[in-house]
This record gives structure tokens, sequence and C-alpha cells, in this order.
């Protein structure tokens, strides 16, 4: 009997060594000068999402997409990263390039922010206002030269939800200047793993979790030109 108590132990042992050794992705907020092949790769799977740039949506490539549990969703010190590259003629005025200002919104809701978005006047308003709504949890400026990579870092509100870039060109053309995108849940990176499914079957899987995004940002000449993106 003793025997077989020290034998359940030392399995049970075991399990739990190997359940503590699966580490979630490393993770530490940089990000890449290019997107990686894998991005449009539609055979891909893995719990991440790639941003479908046409239509303005998310694809998820690991089956059902994952619902977002926005109760379990905690700040990230370096929750989203960006690379801005701008061309030559970066903001073409009158001939020539000129830098380019630019605003990085986080937002808990869309209501104003969609309503301010519509016009030029509510584009210089989000471009120069400091405090707009309480809606608005967060906002990073930056100024781009021409020929310029930027690659940055930012920290993730709690309760954001959404994220809006918002670029100062000198055509201030509201359909062409502003680029919008939800914060997608992914599963729990820990995860309700294999062995830690045989040490407790009945056991819930964890909460889902916002997902840590890199963003590639393409600086047209009159224009945002190119989003692409991976959350995961």
């Amino acid at each position: 009997m003793n025997r077989w108590i020290a034998s359940a132990g030392l399995i049970a042992s075991i399990l739990l060594t190997q359940a503590c050794a699966v580490k979630p992705p490393v993770w530490n907020g940089s990000i890449e000068d290019e997107p990686p092949l894998s991005l449009d790769d539609a055979n891909q799977a893995g719990n991440n999402w790639v941003w479908l740039d046409q239509t303005s949506d998310w694809f998820y490539r690991d089956g059902e997409p994952v619902k977002p549990d926005y109760m379990n969703w905690d700040f990230e010190g370096k929750g989203i990263a960006f690379r801005f590259l701008a061309p030559q003629q970066l903001n073409l005025h009158s001939g020539r390039p000129h830098t380019l200002y630019l605003r990085v919104f986080q937002l808990s809701d869309l209501k104003v922010f969609n309503d301010m978005k519509k016009s030029q006047a509510g584009i210089r308003e989000l471009l120069t206002a400091t405090d707009i709504d309480p809606t608005f949890l967060a906002t990073n400026e930056f100024v781009i030269s021409p020929d310029e990579m930027l690659k940055t870092t930012v920290e993730r509100m709690k309760d954001t939800r959404f994220v809006a870039i918002v670029a100062g060109y000198y055509q201030l053309d509201p359909s062409e200047v502003v680029k919008v995108f939800p914060i997608p849940a992914v599963a729990n990176r820990t995860g309700h793993t294999e062995w830690t499914a045989r040490l407790n079957p009945f056991a819930d899987d964890p909460p889902p979790e916002a997902a840590r995004i890199k963003a590639w940002v393409d600086l047209g000449v009159t224009k945002l030109s190119r989003l692409q993106m991976l959350a995961e």
C-alpha cells in the first residue's frame, strides 16, 4: 500500500513538473523590420490573428475565434509594438516631402471617435486636442521624417478595446488618414495543457487574454498606405 502511494506521488510530481515546464511564448515588445512571410500563409495555424487590411477585420488562425472576456483583461506594459515606415516623398506638398505628425489613440468605445473622424475639422481636433473624451484612454504622439523607419512599443491600458492611428497629412482626407482596429482575444497563453488536463481533467480552461499586437504601418506619400498586423 505504501509502495503504491509512493508511486502515485512520484507520478503526480512528474506530471506537475511537466506542467510547470510549459511556458508561454516569449514576448519582449520588440518588432521586426518586416512582417514574417508566414503572415500571408493561409495554411499557417496558431493561437493568433492576422489583420486583413482590405476588409478591416481580424482572421483567427486556430479554428473557432476566441471571444474576449474583458473582465479578466489586464494592463500590459509592452502590449502593442509598432513599426512605421516612411517613403522618401512622405507627406508630399508643393512638390516637396515633409515630416508627418501622427497620433495613436487607445479607446474604450468608438462612438465619439467615429463621429469625429468623419470630417476634416474632426480630424484636426483629433490631432490637436488634449482632453477629448473619457473614452480616450491614452494618446501617443510621433513625428516621422521622410525615408525613416520608426519602431516603438506602447503600453496597452486595461480597458482598451480599440486602437486608432490618425495621421496629419497635408491632404487631410478622412477616409485615408485613419486606421482603426479592435484588440482581439487569444486563448490563455499558459493554457489548459495536456499535462494540466491529466492532473485535473475537470478543471475549467483559464480565461482568454488580450492579444499582444505587432503592427507594421506603411506610410504612403499622401495617405496611410498599408497596415499589416499579427495579434498573439
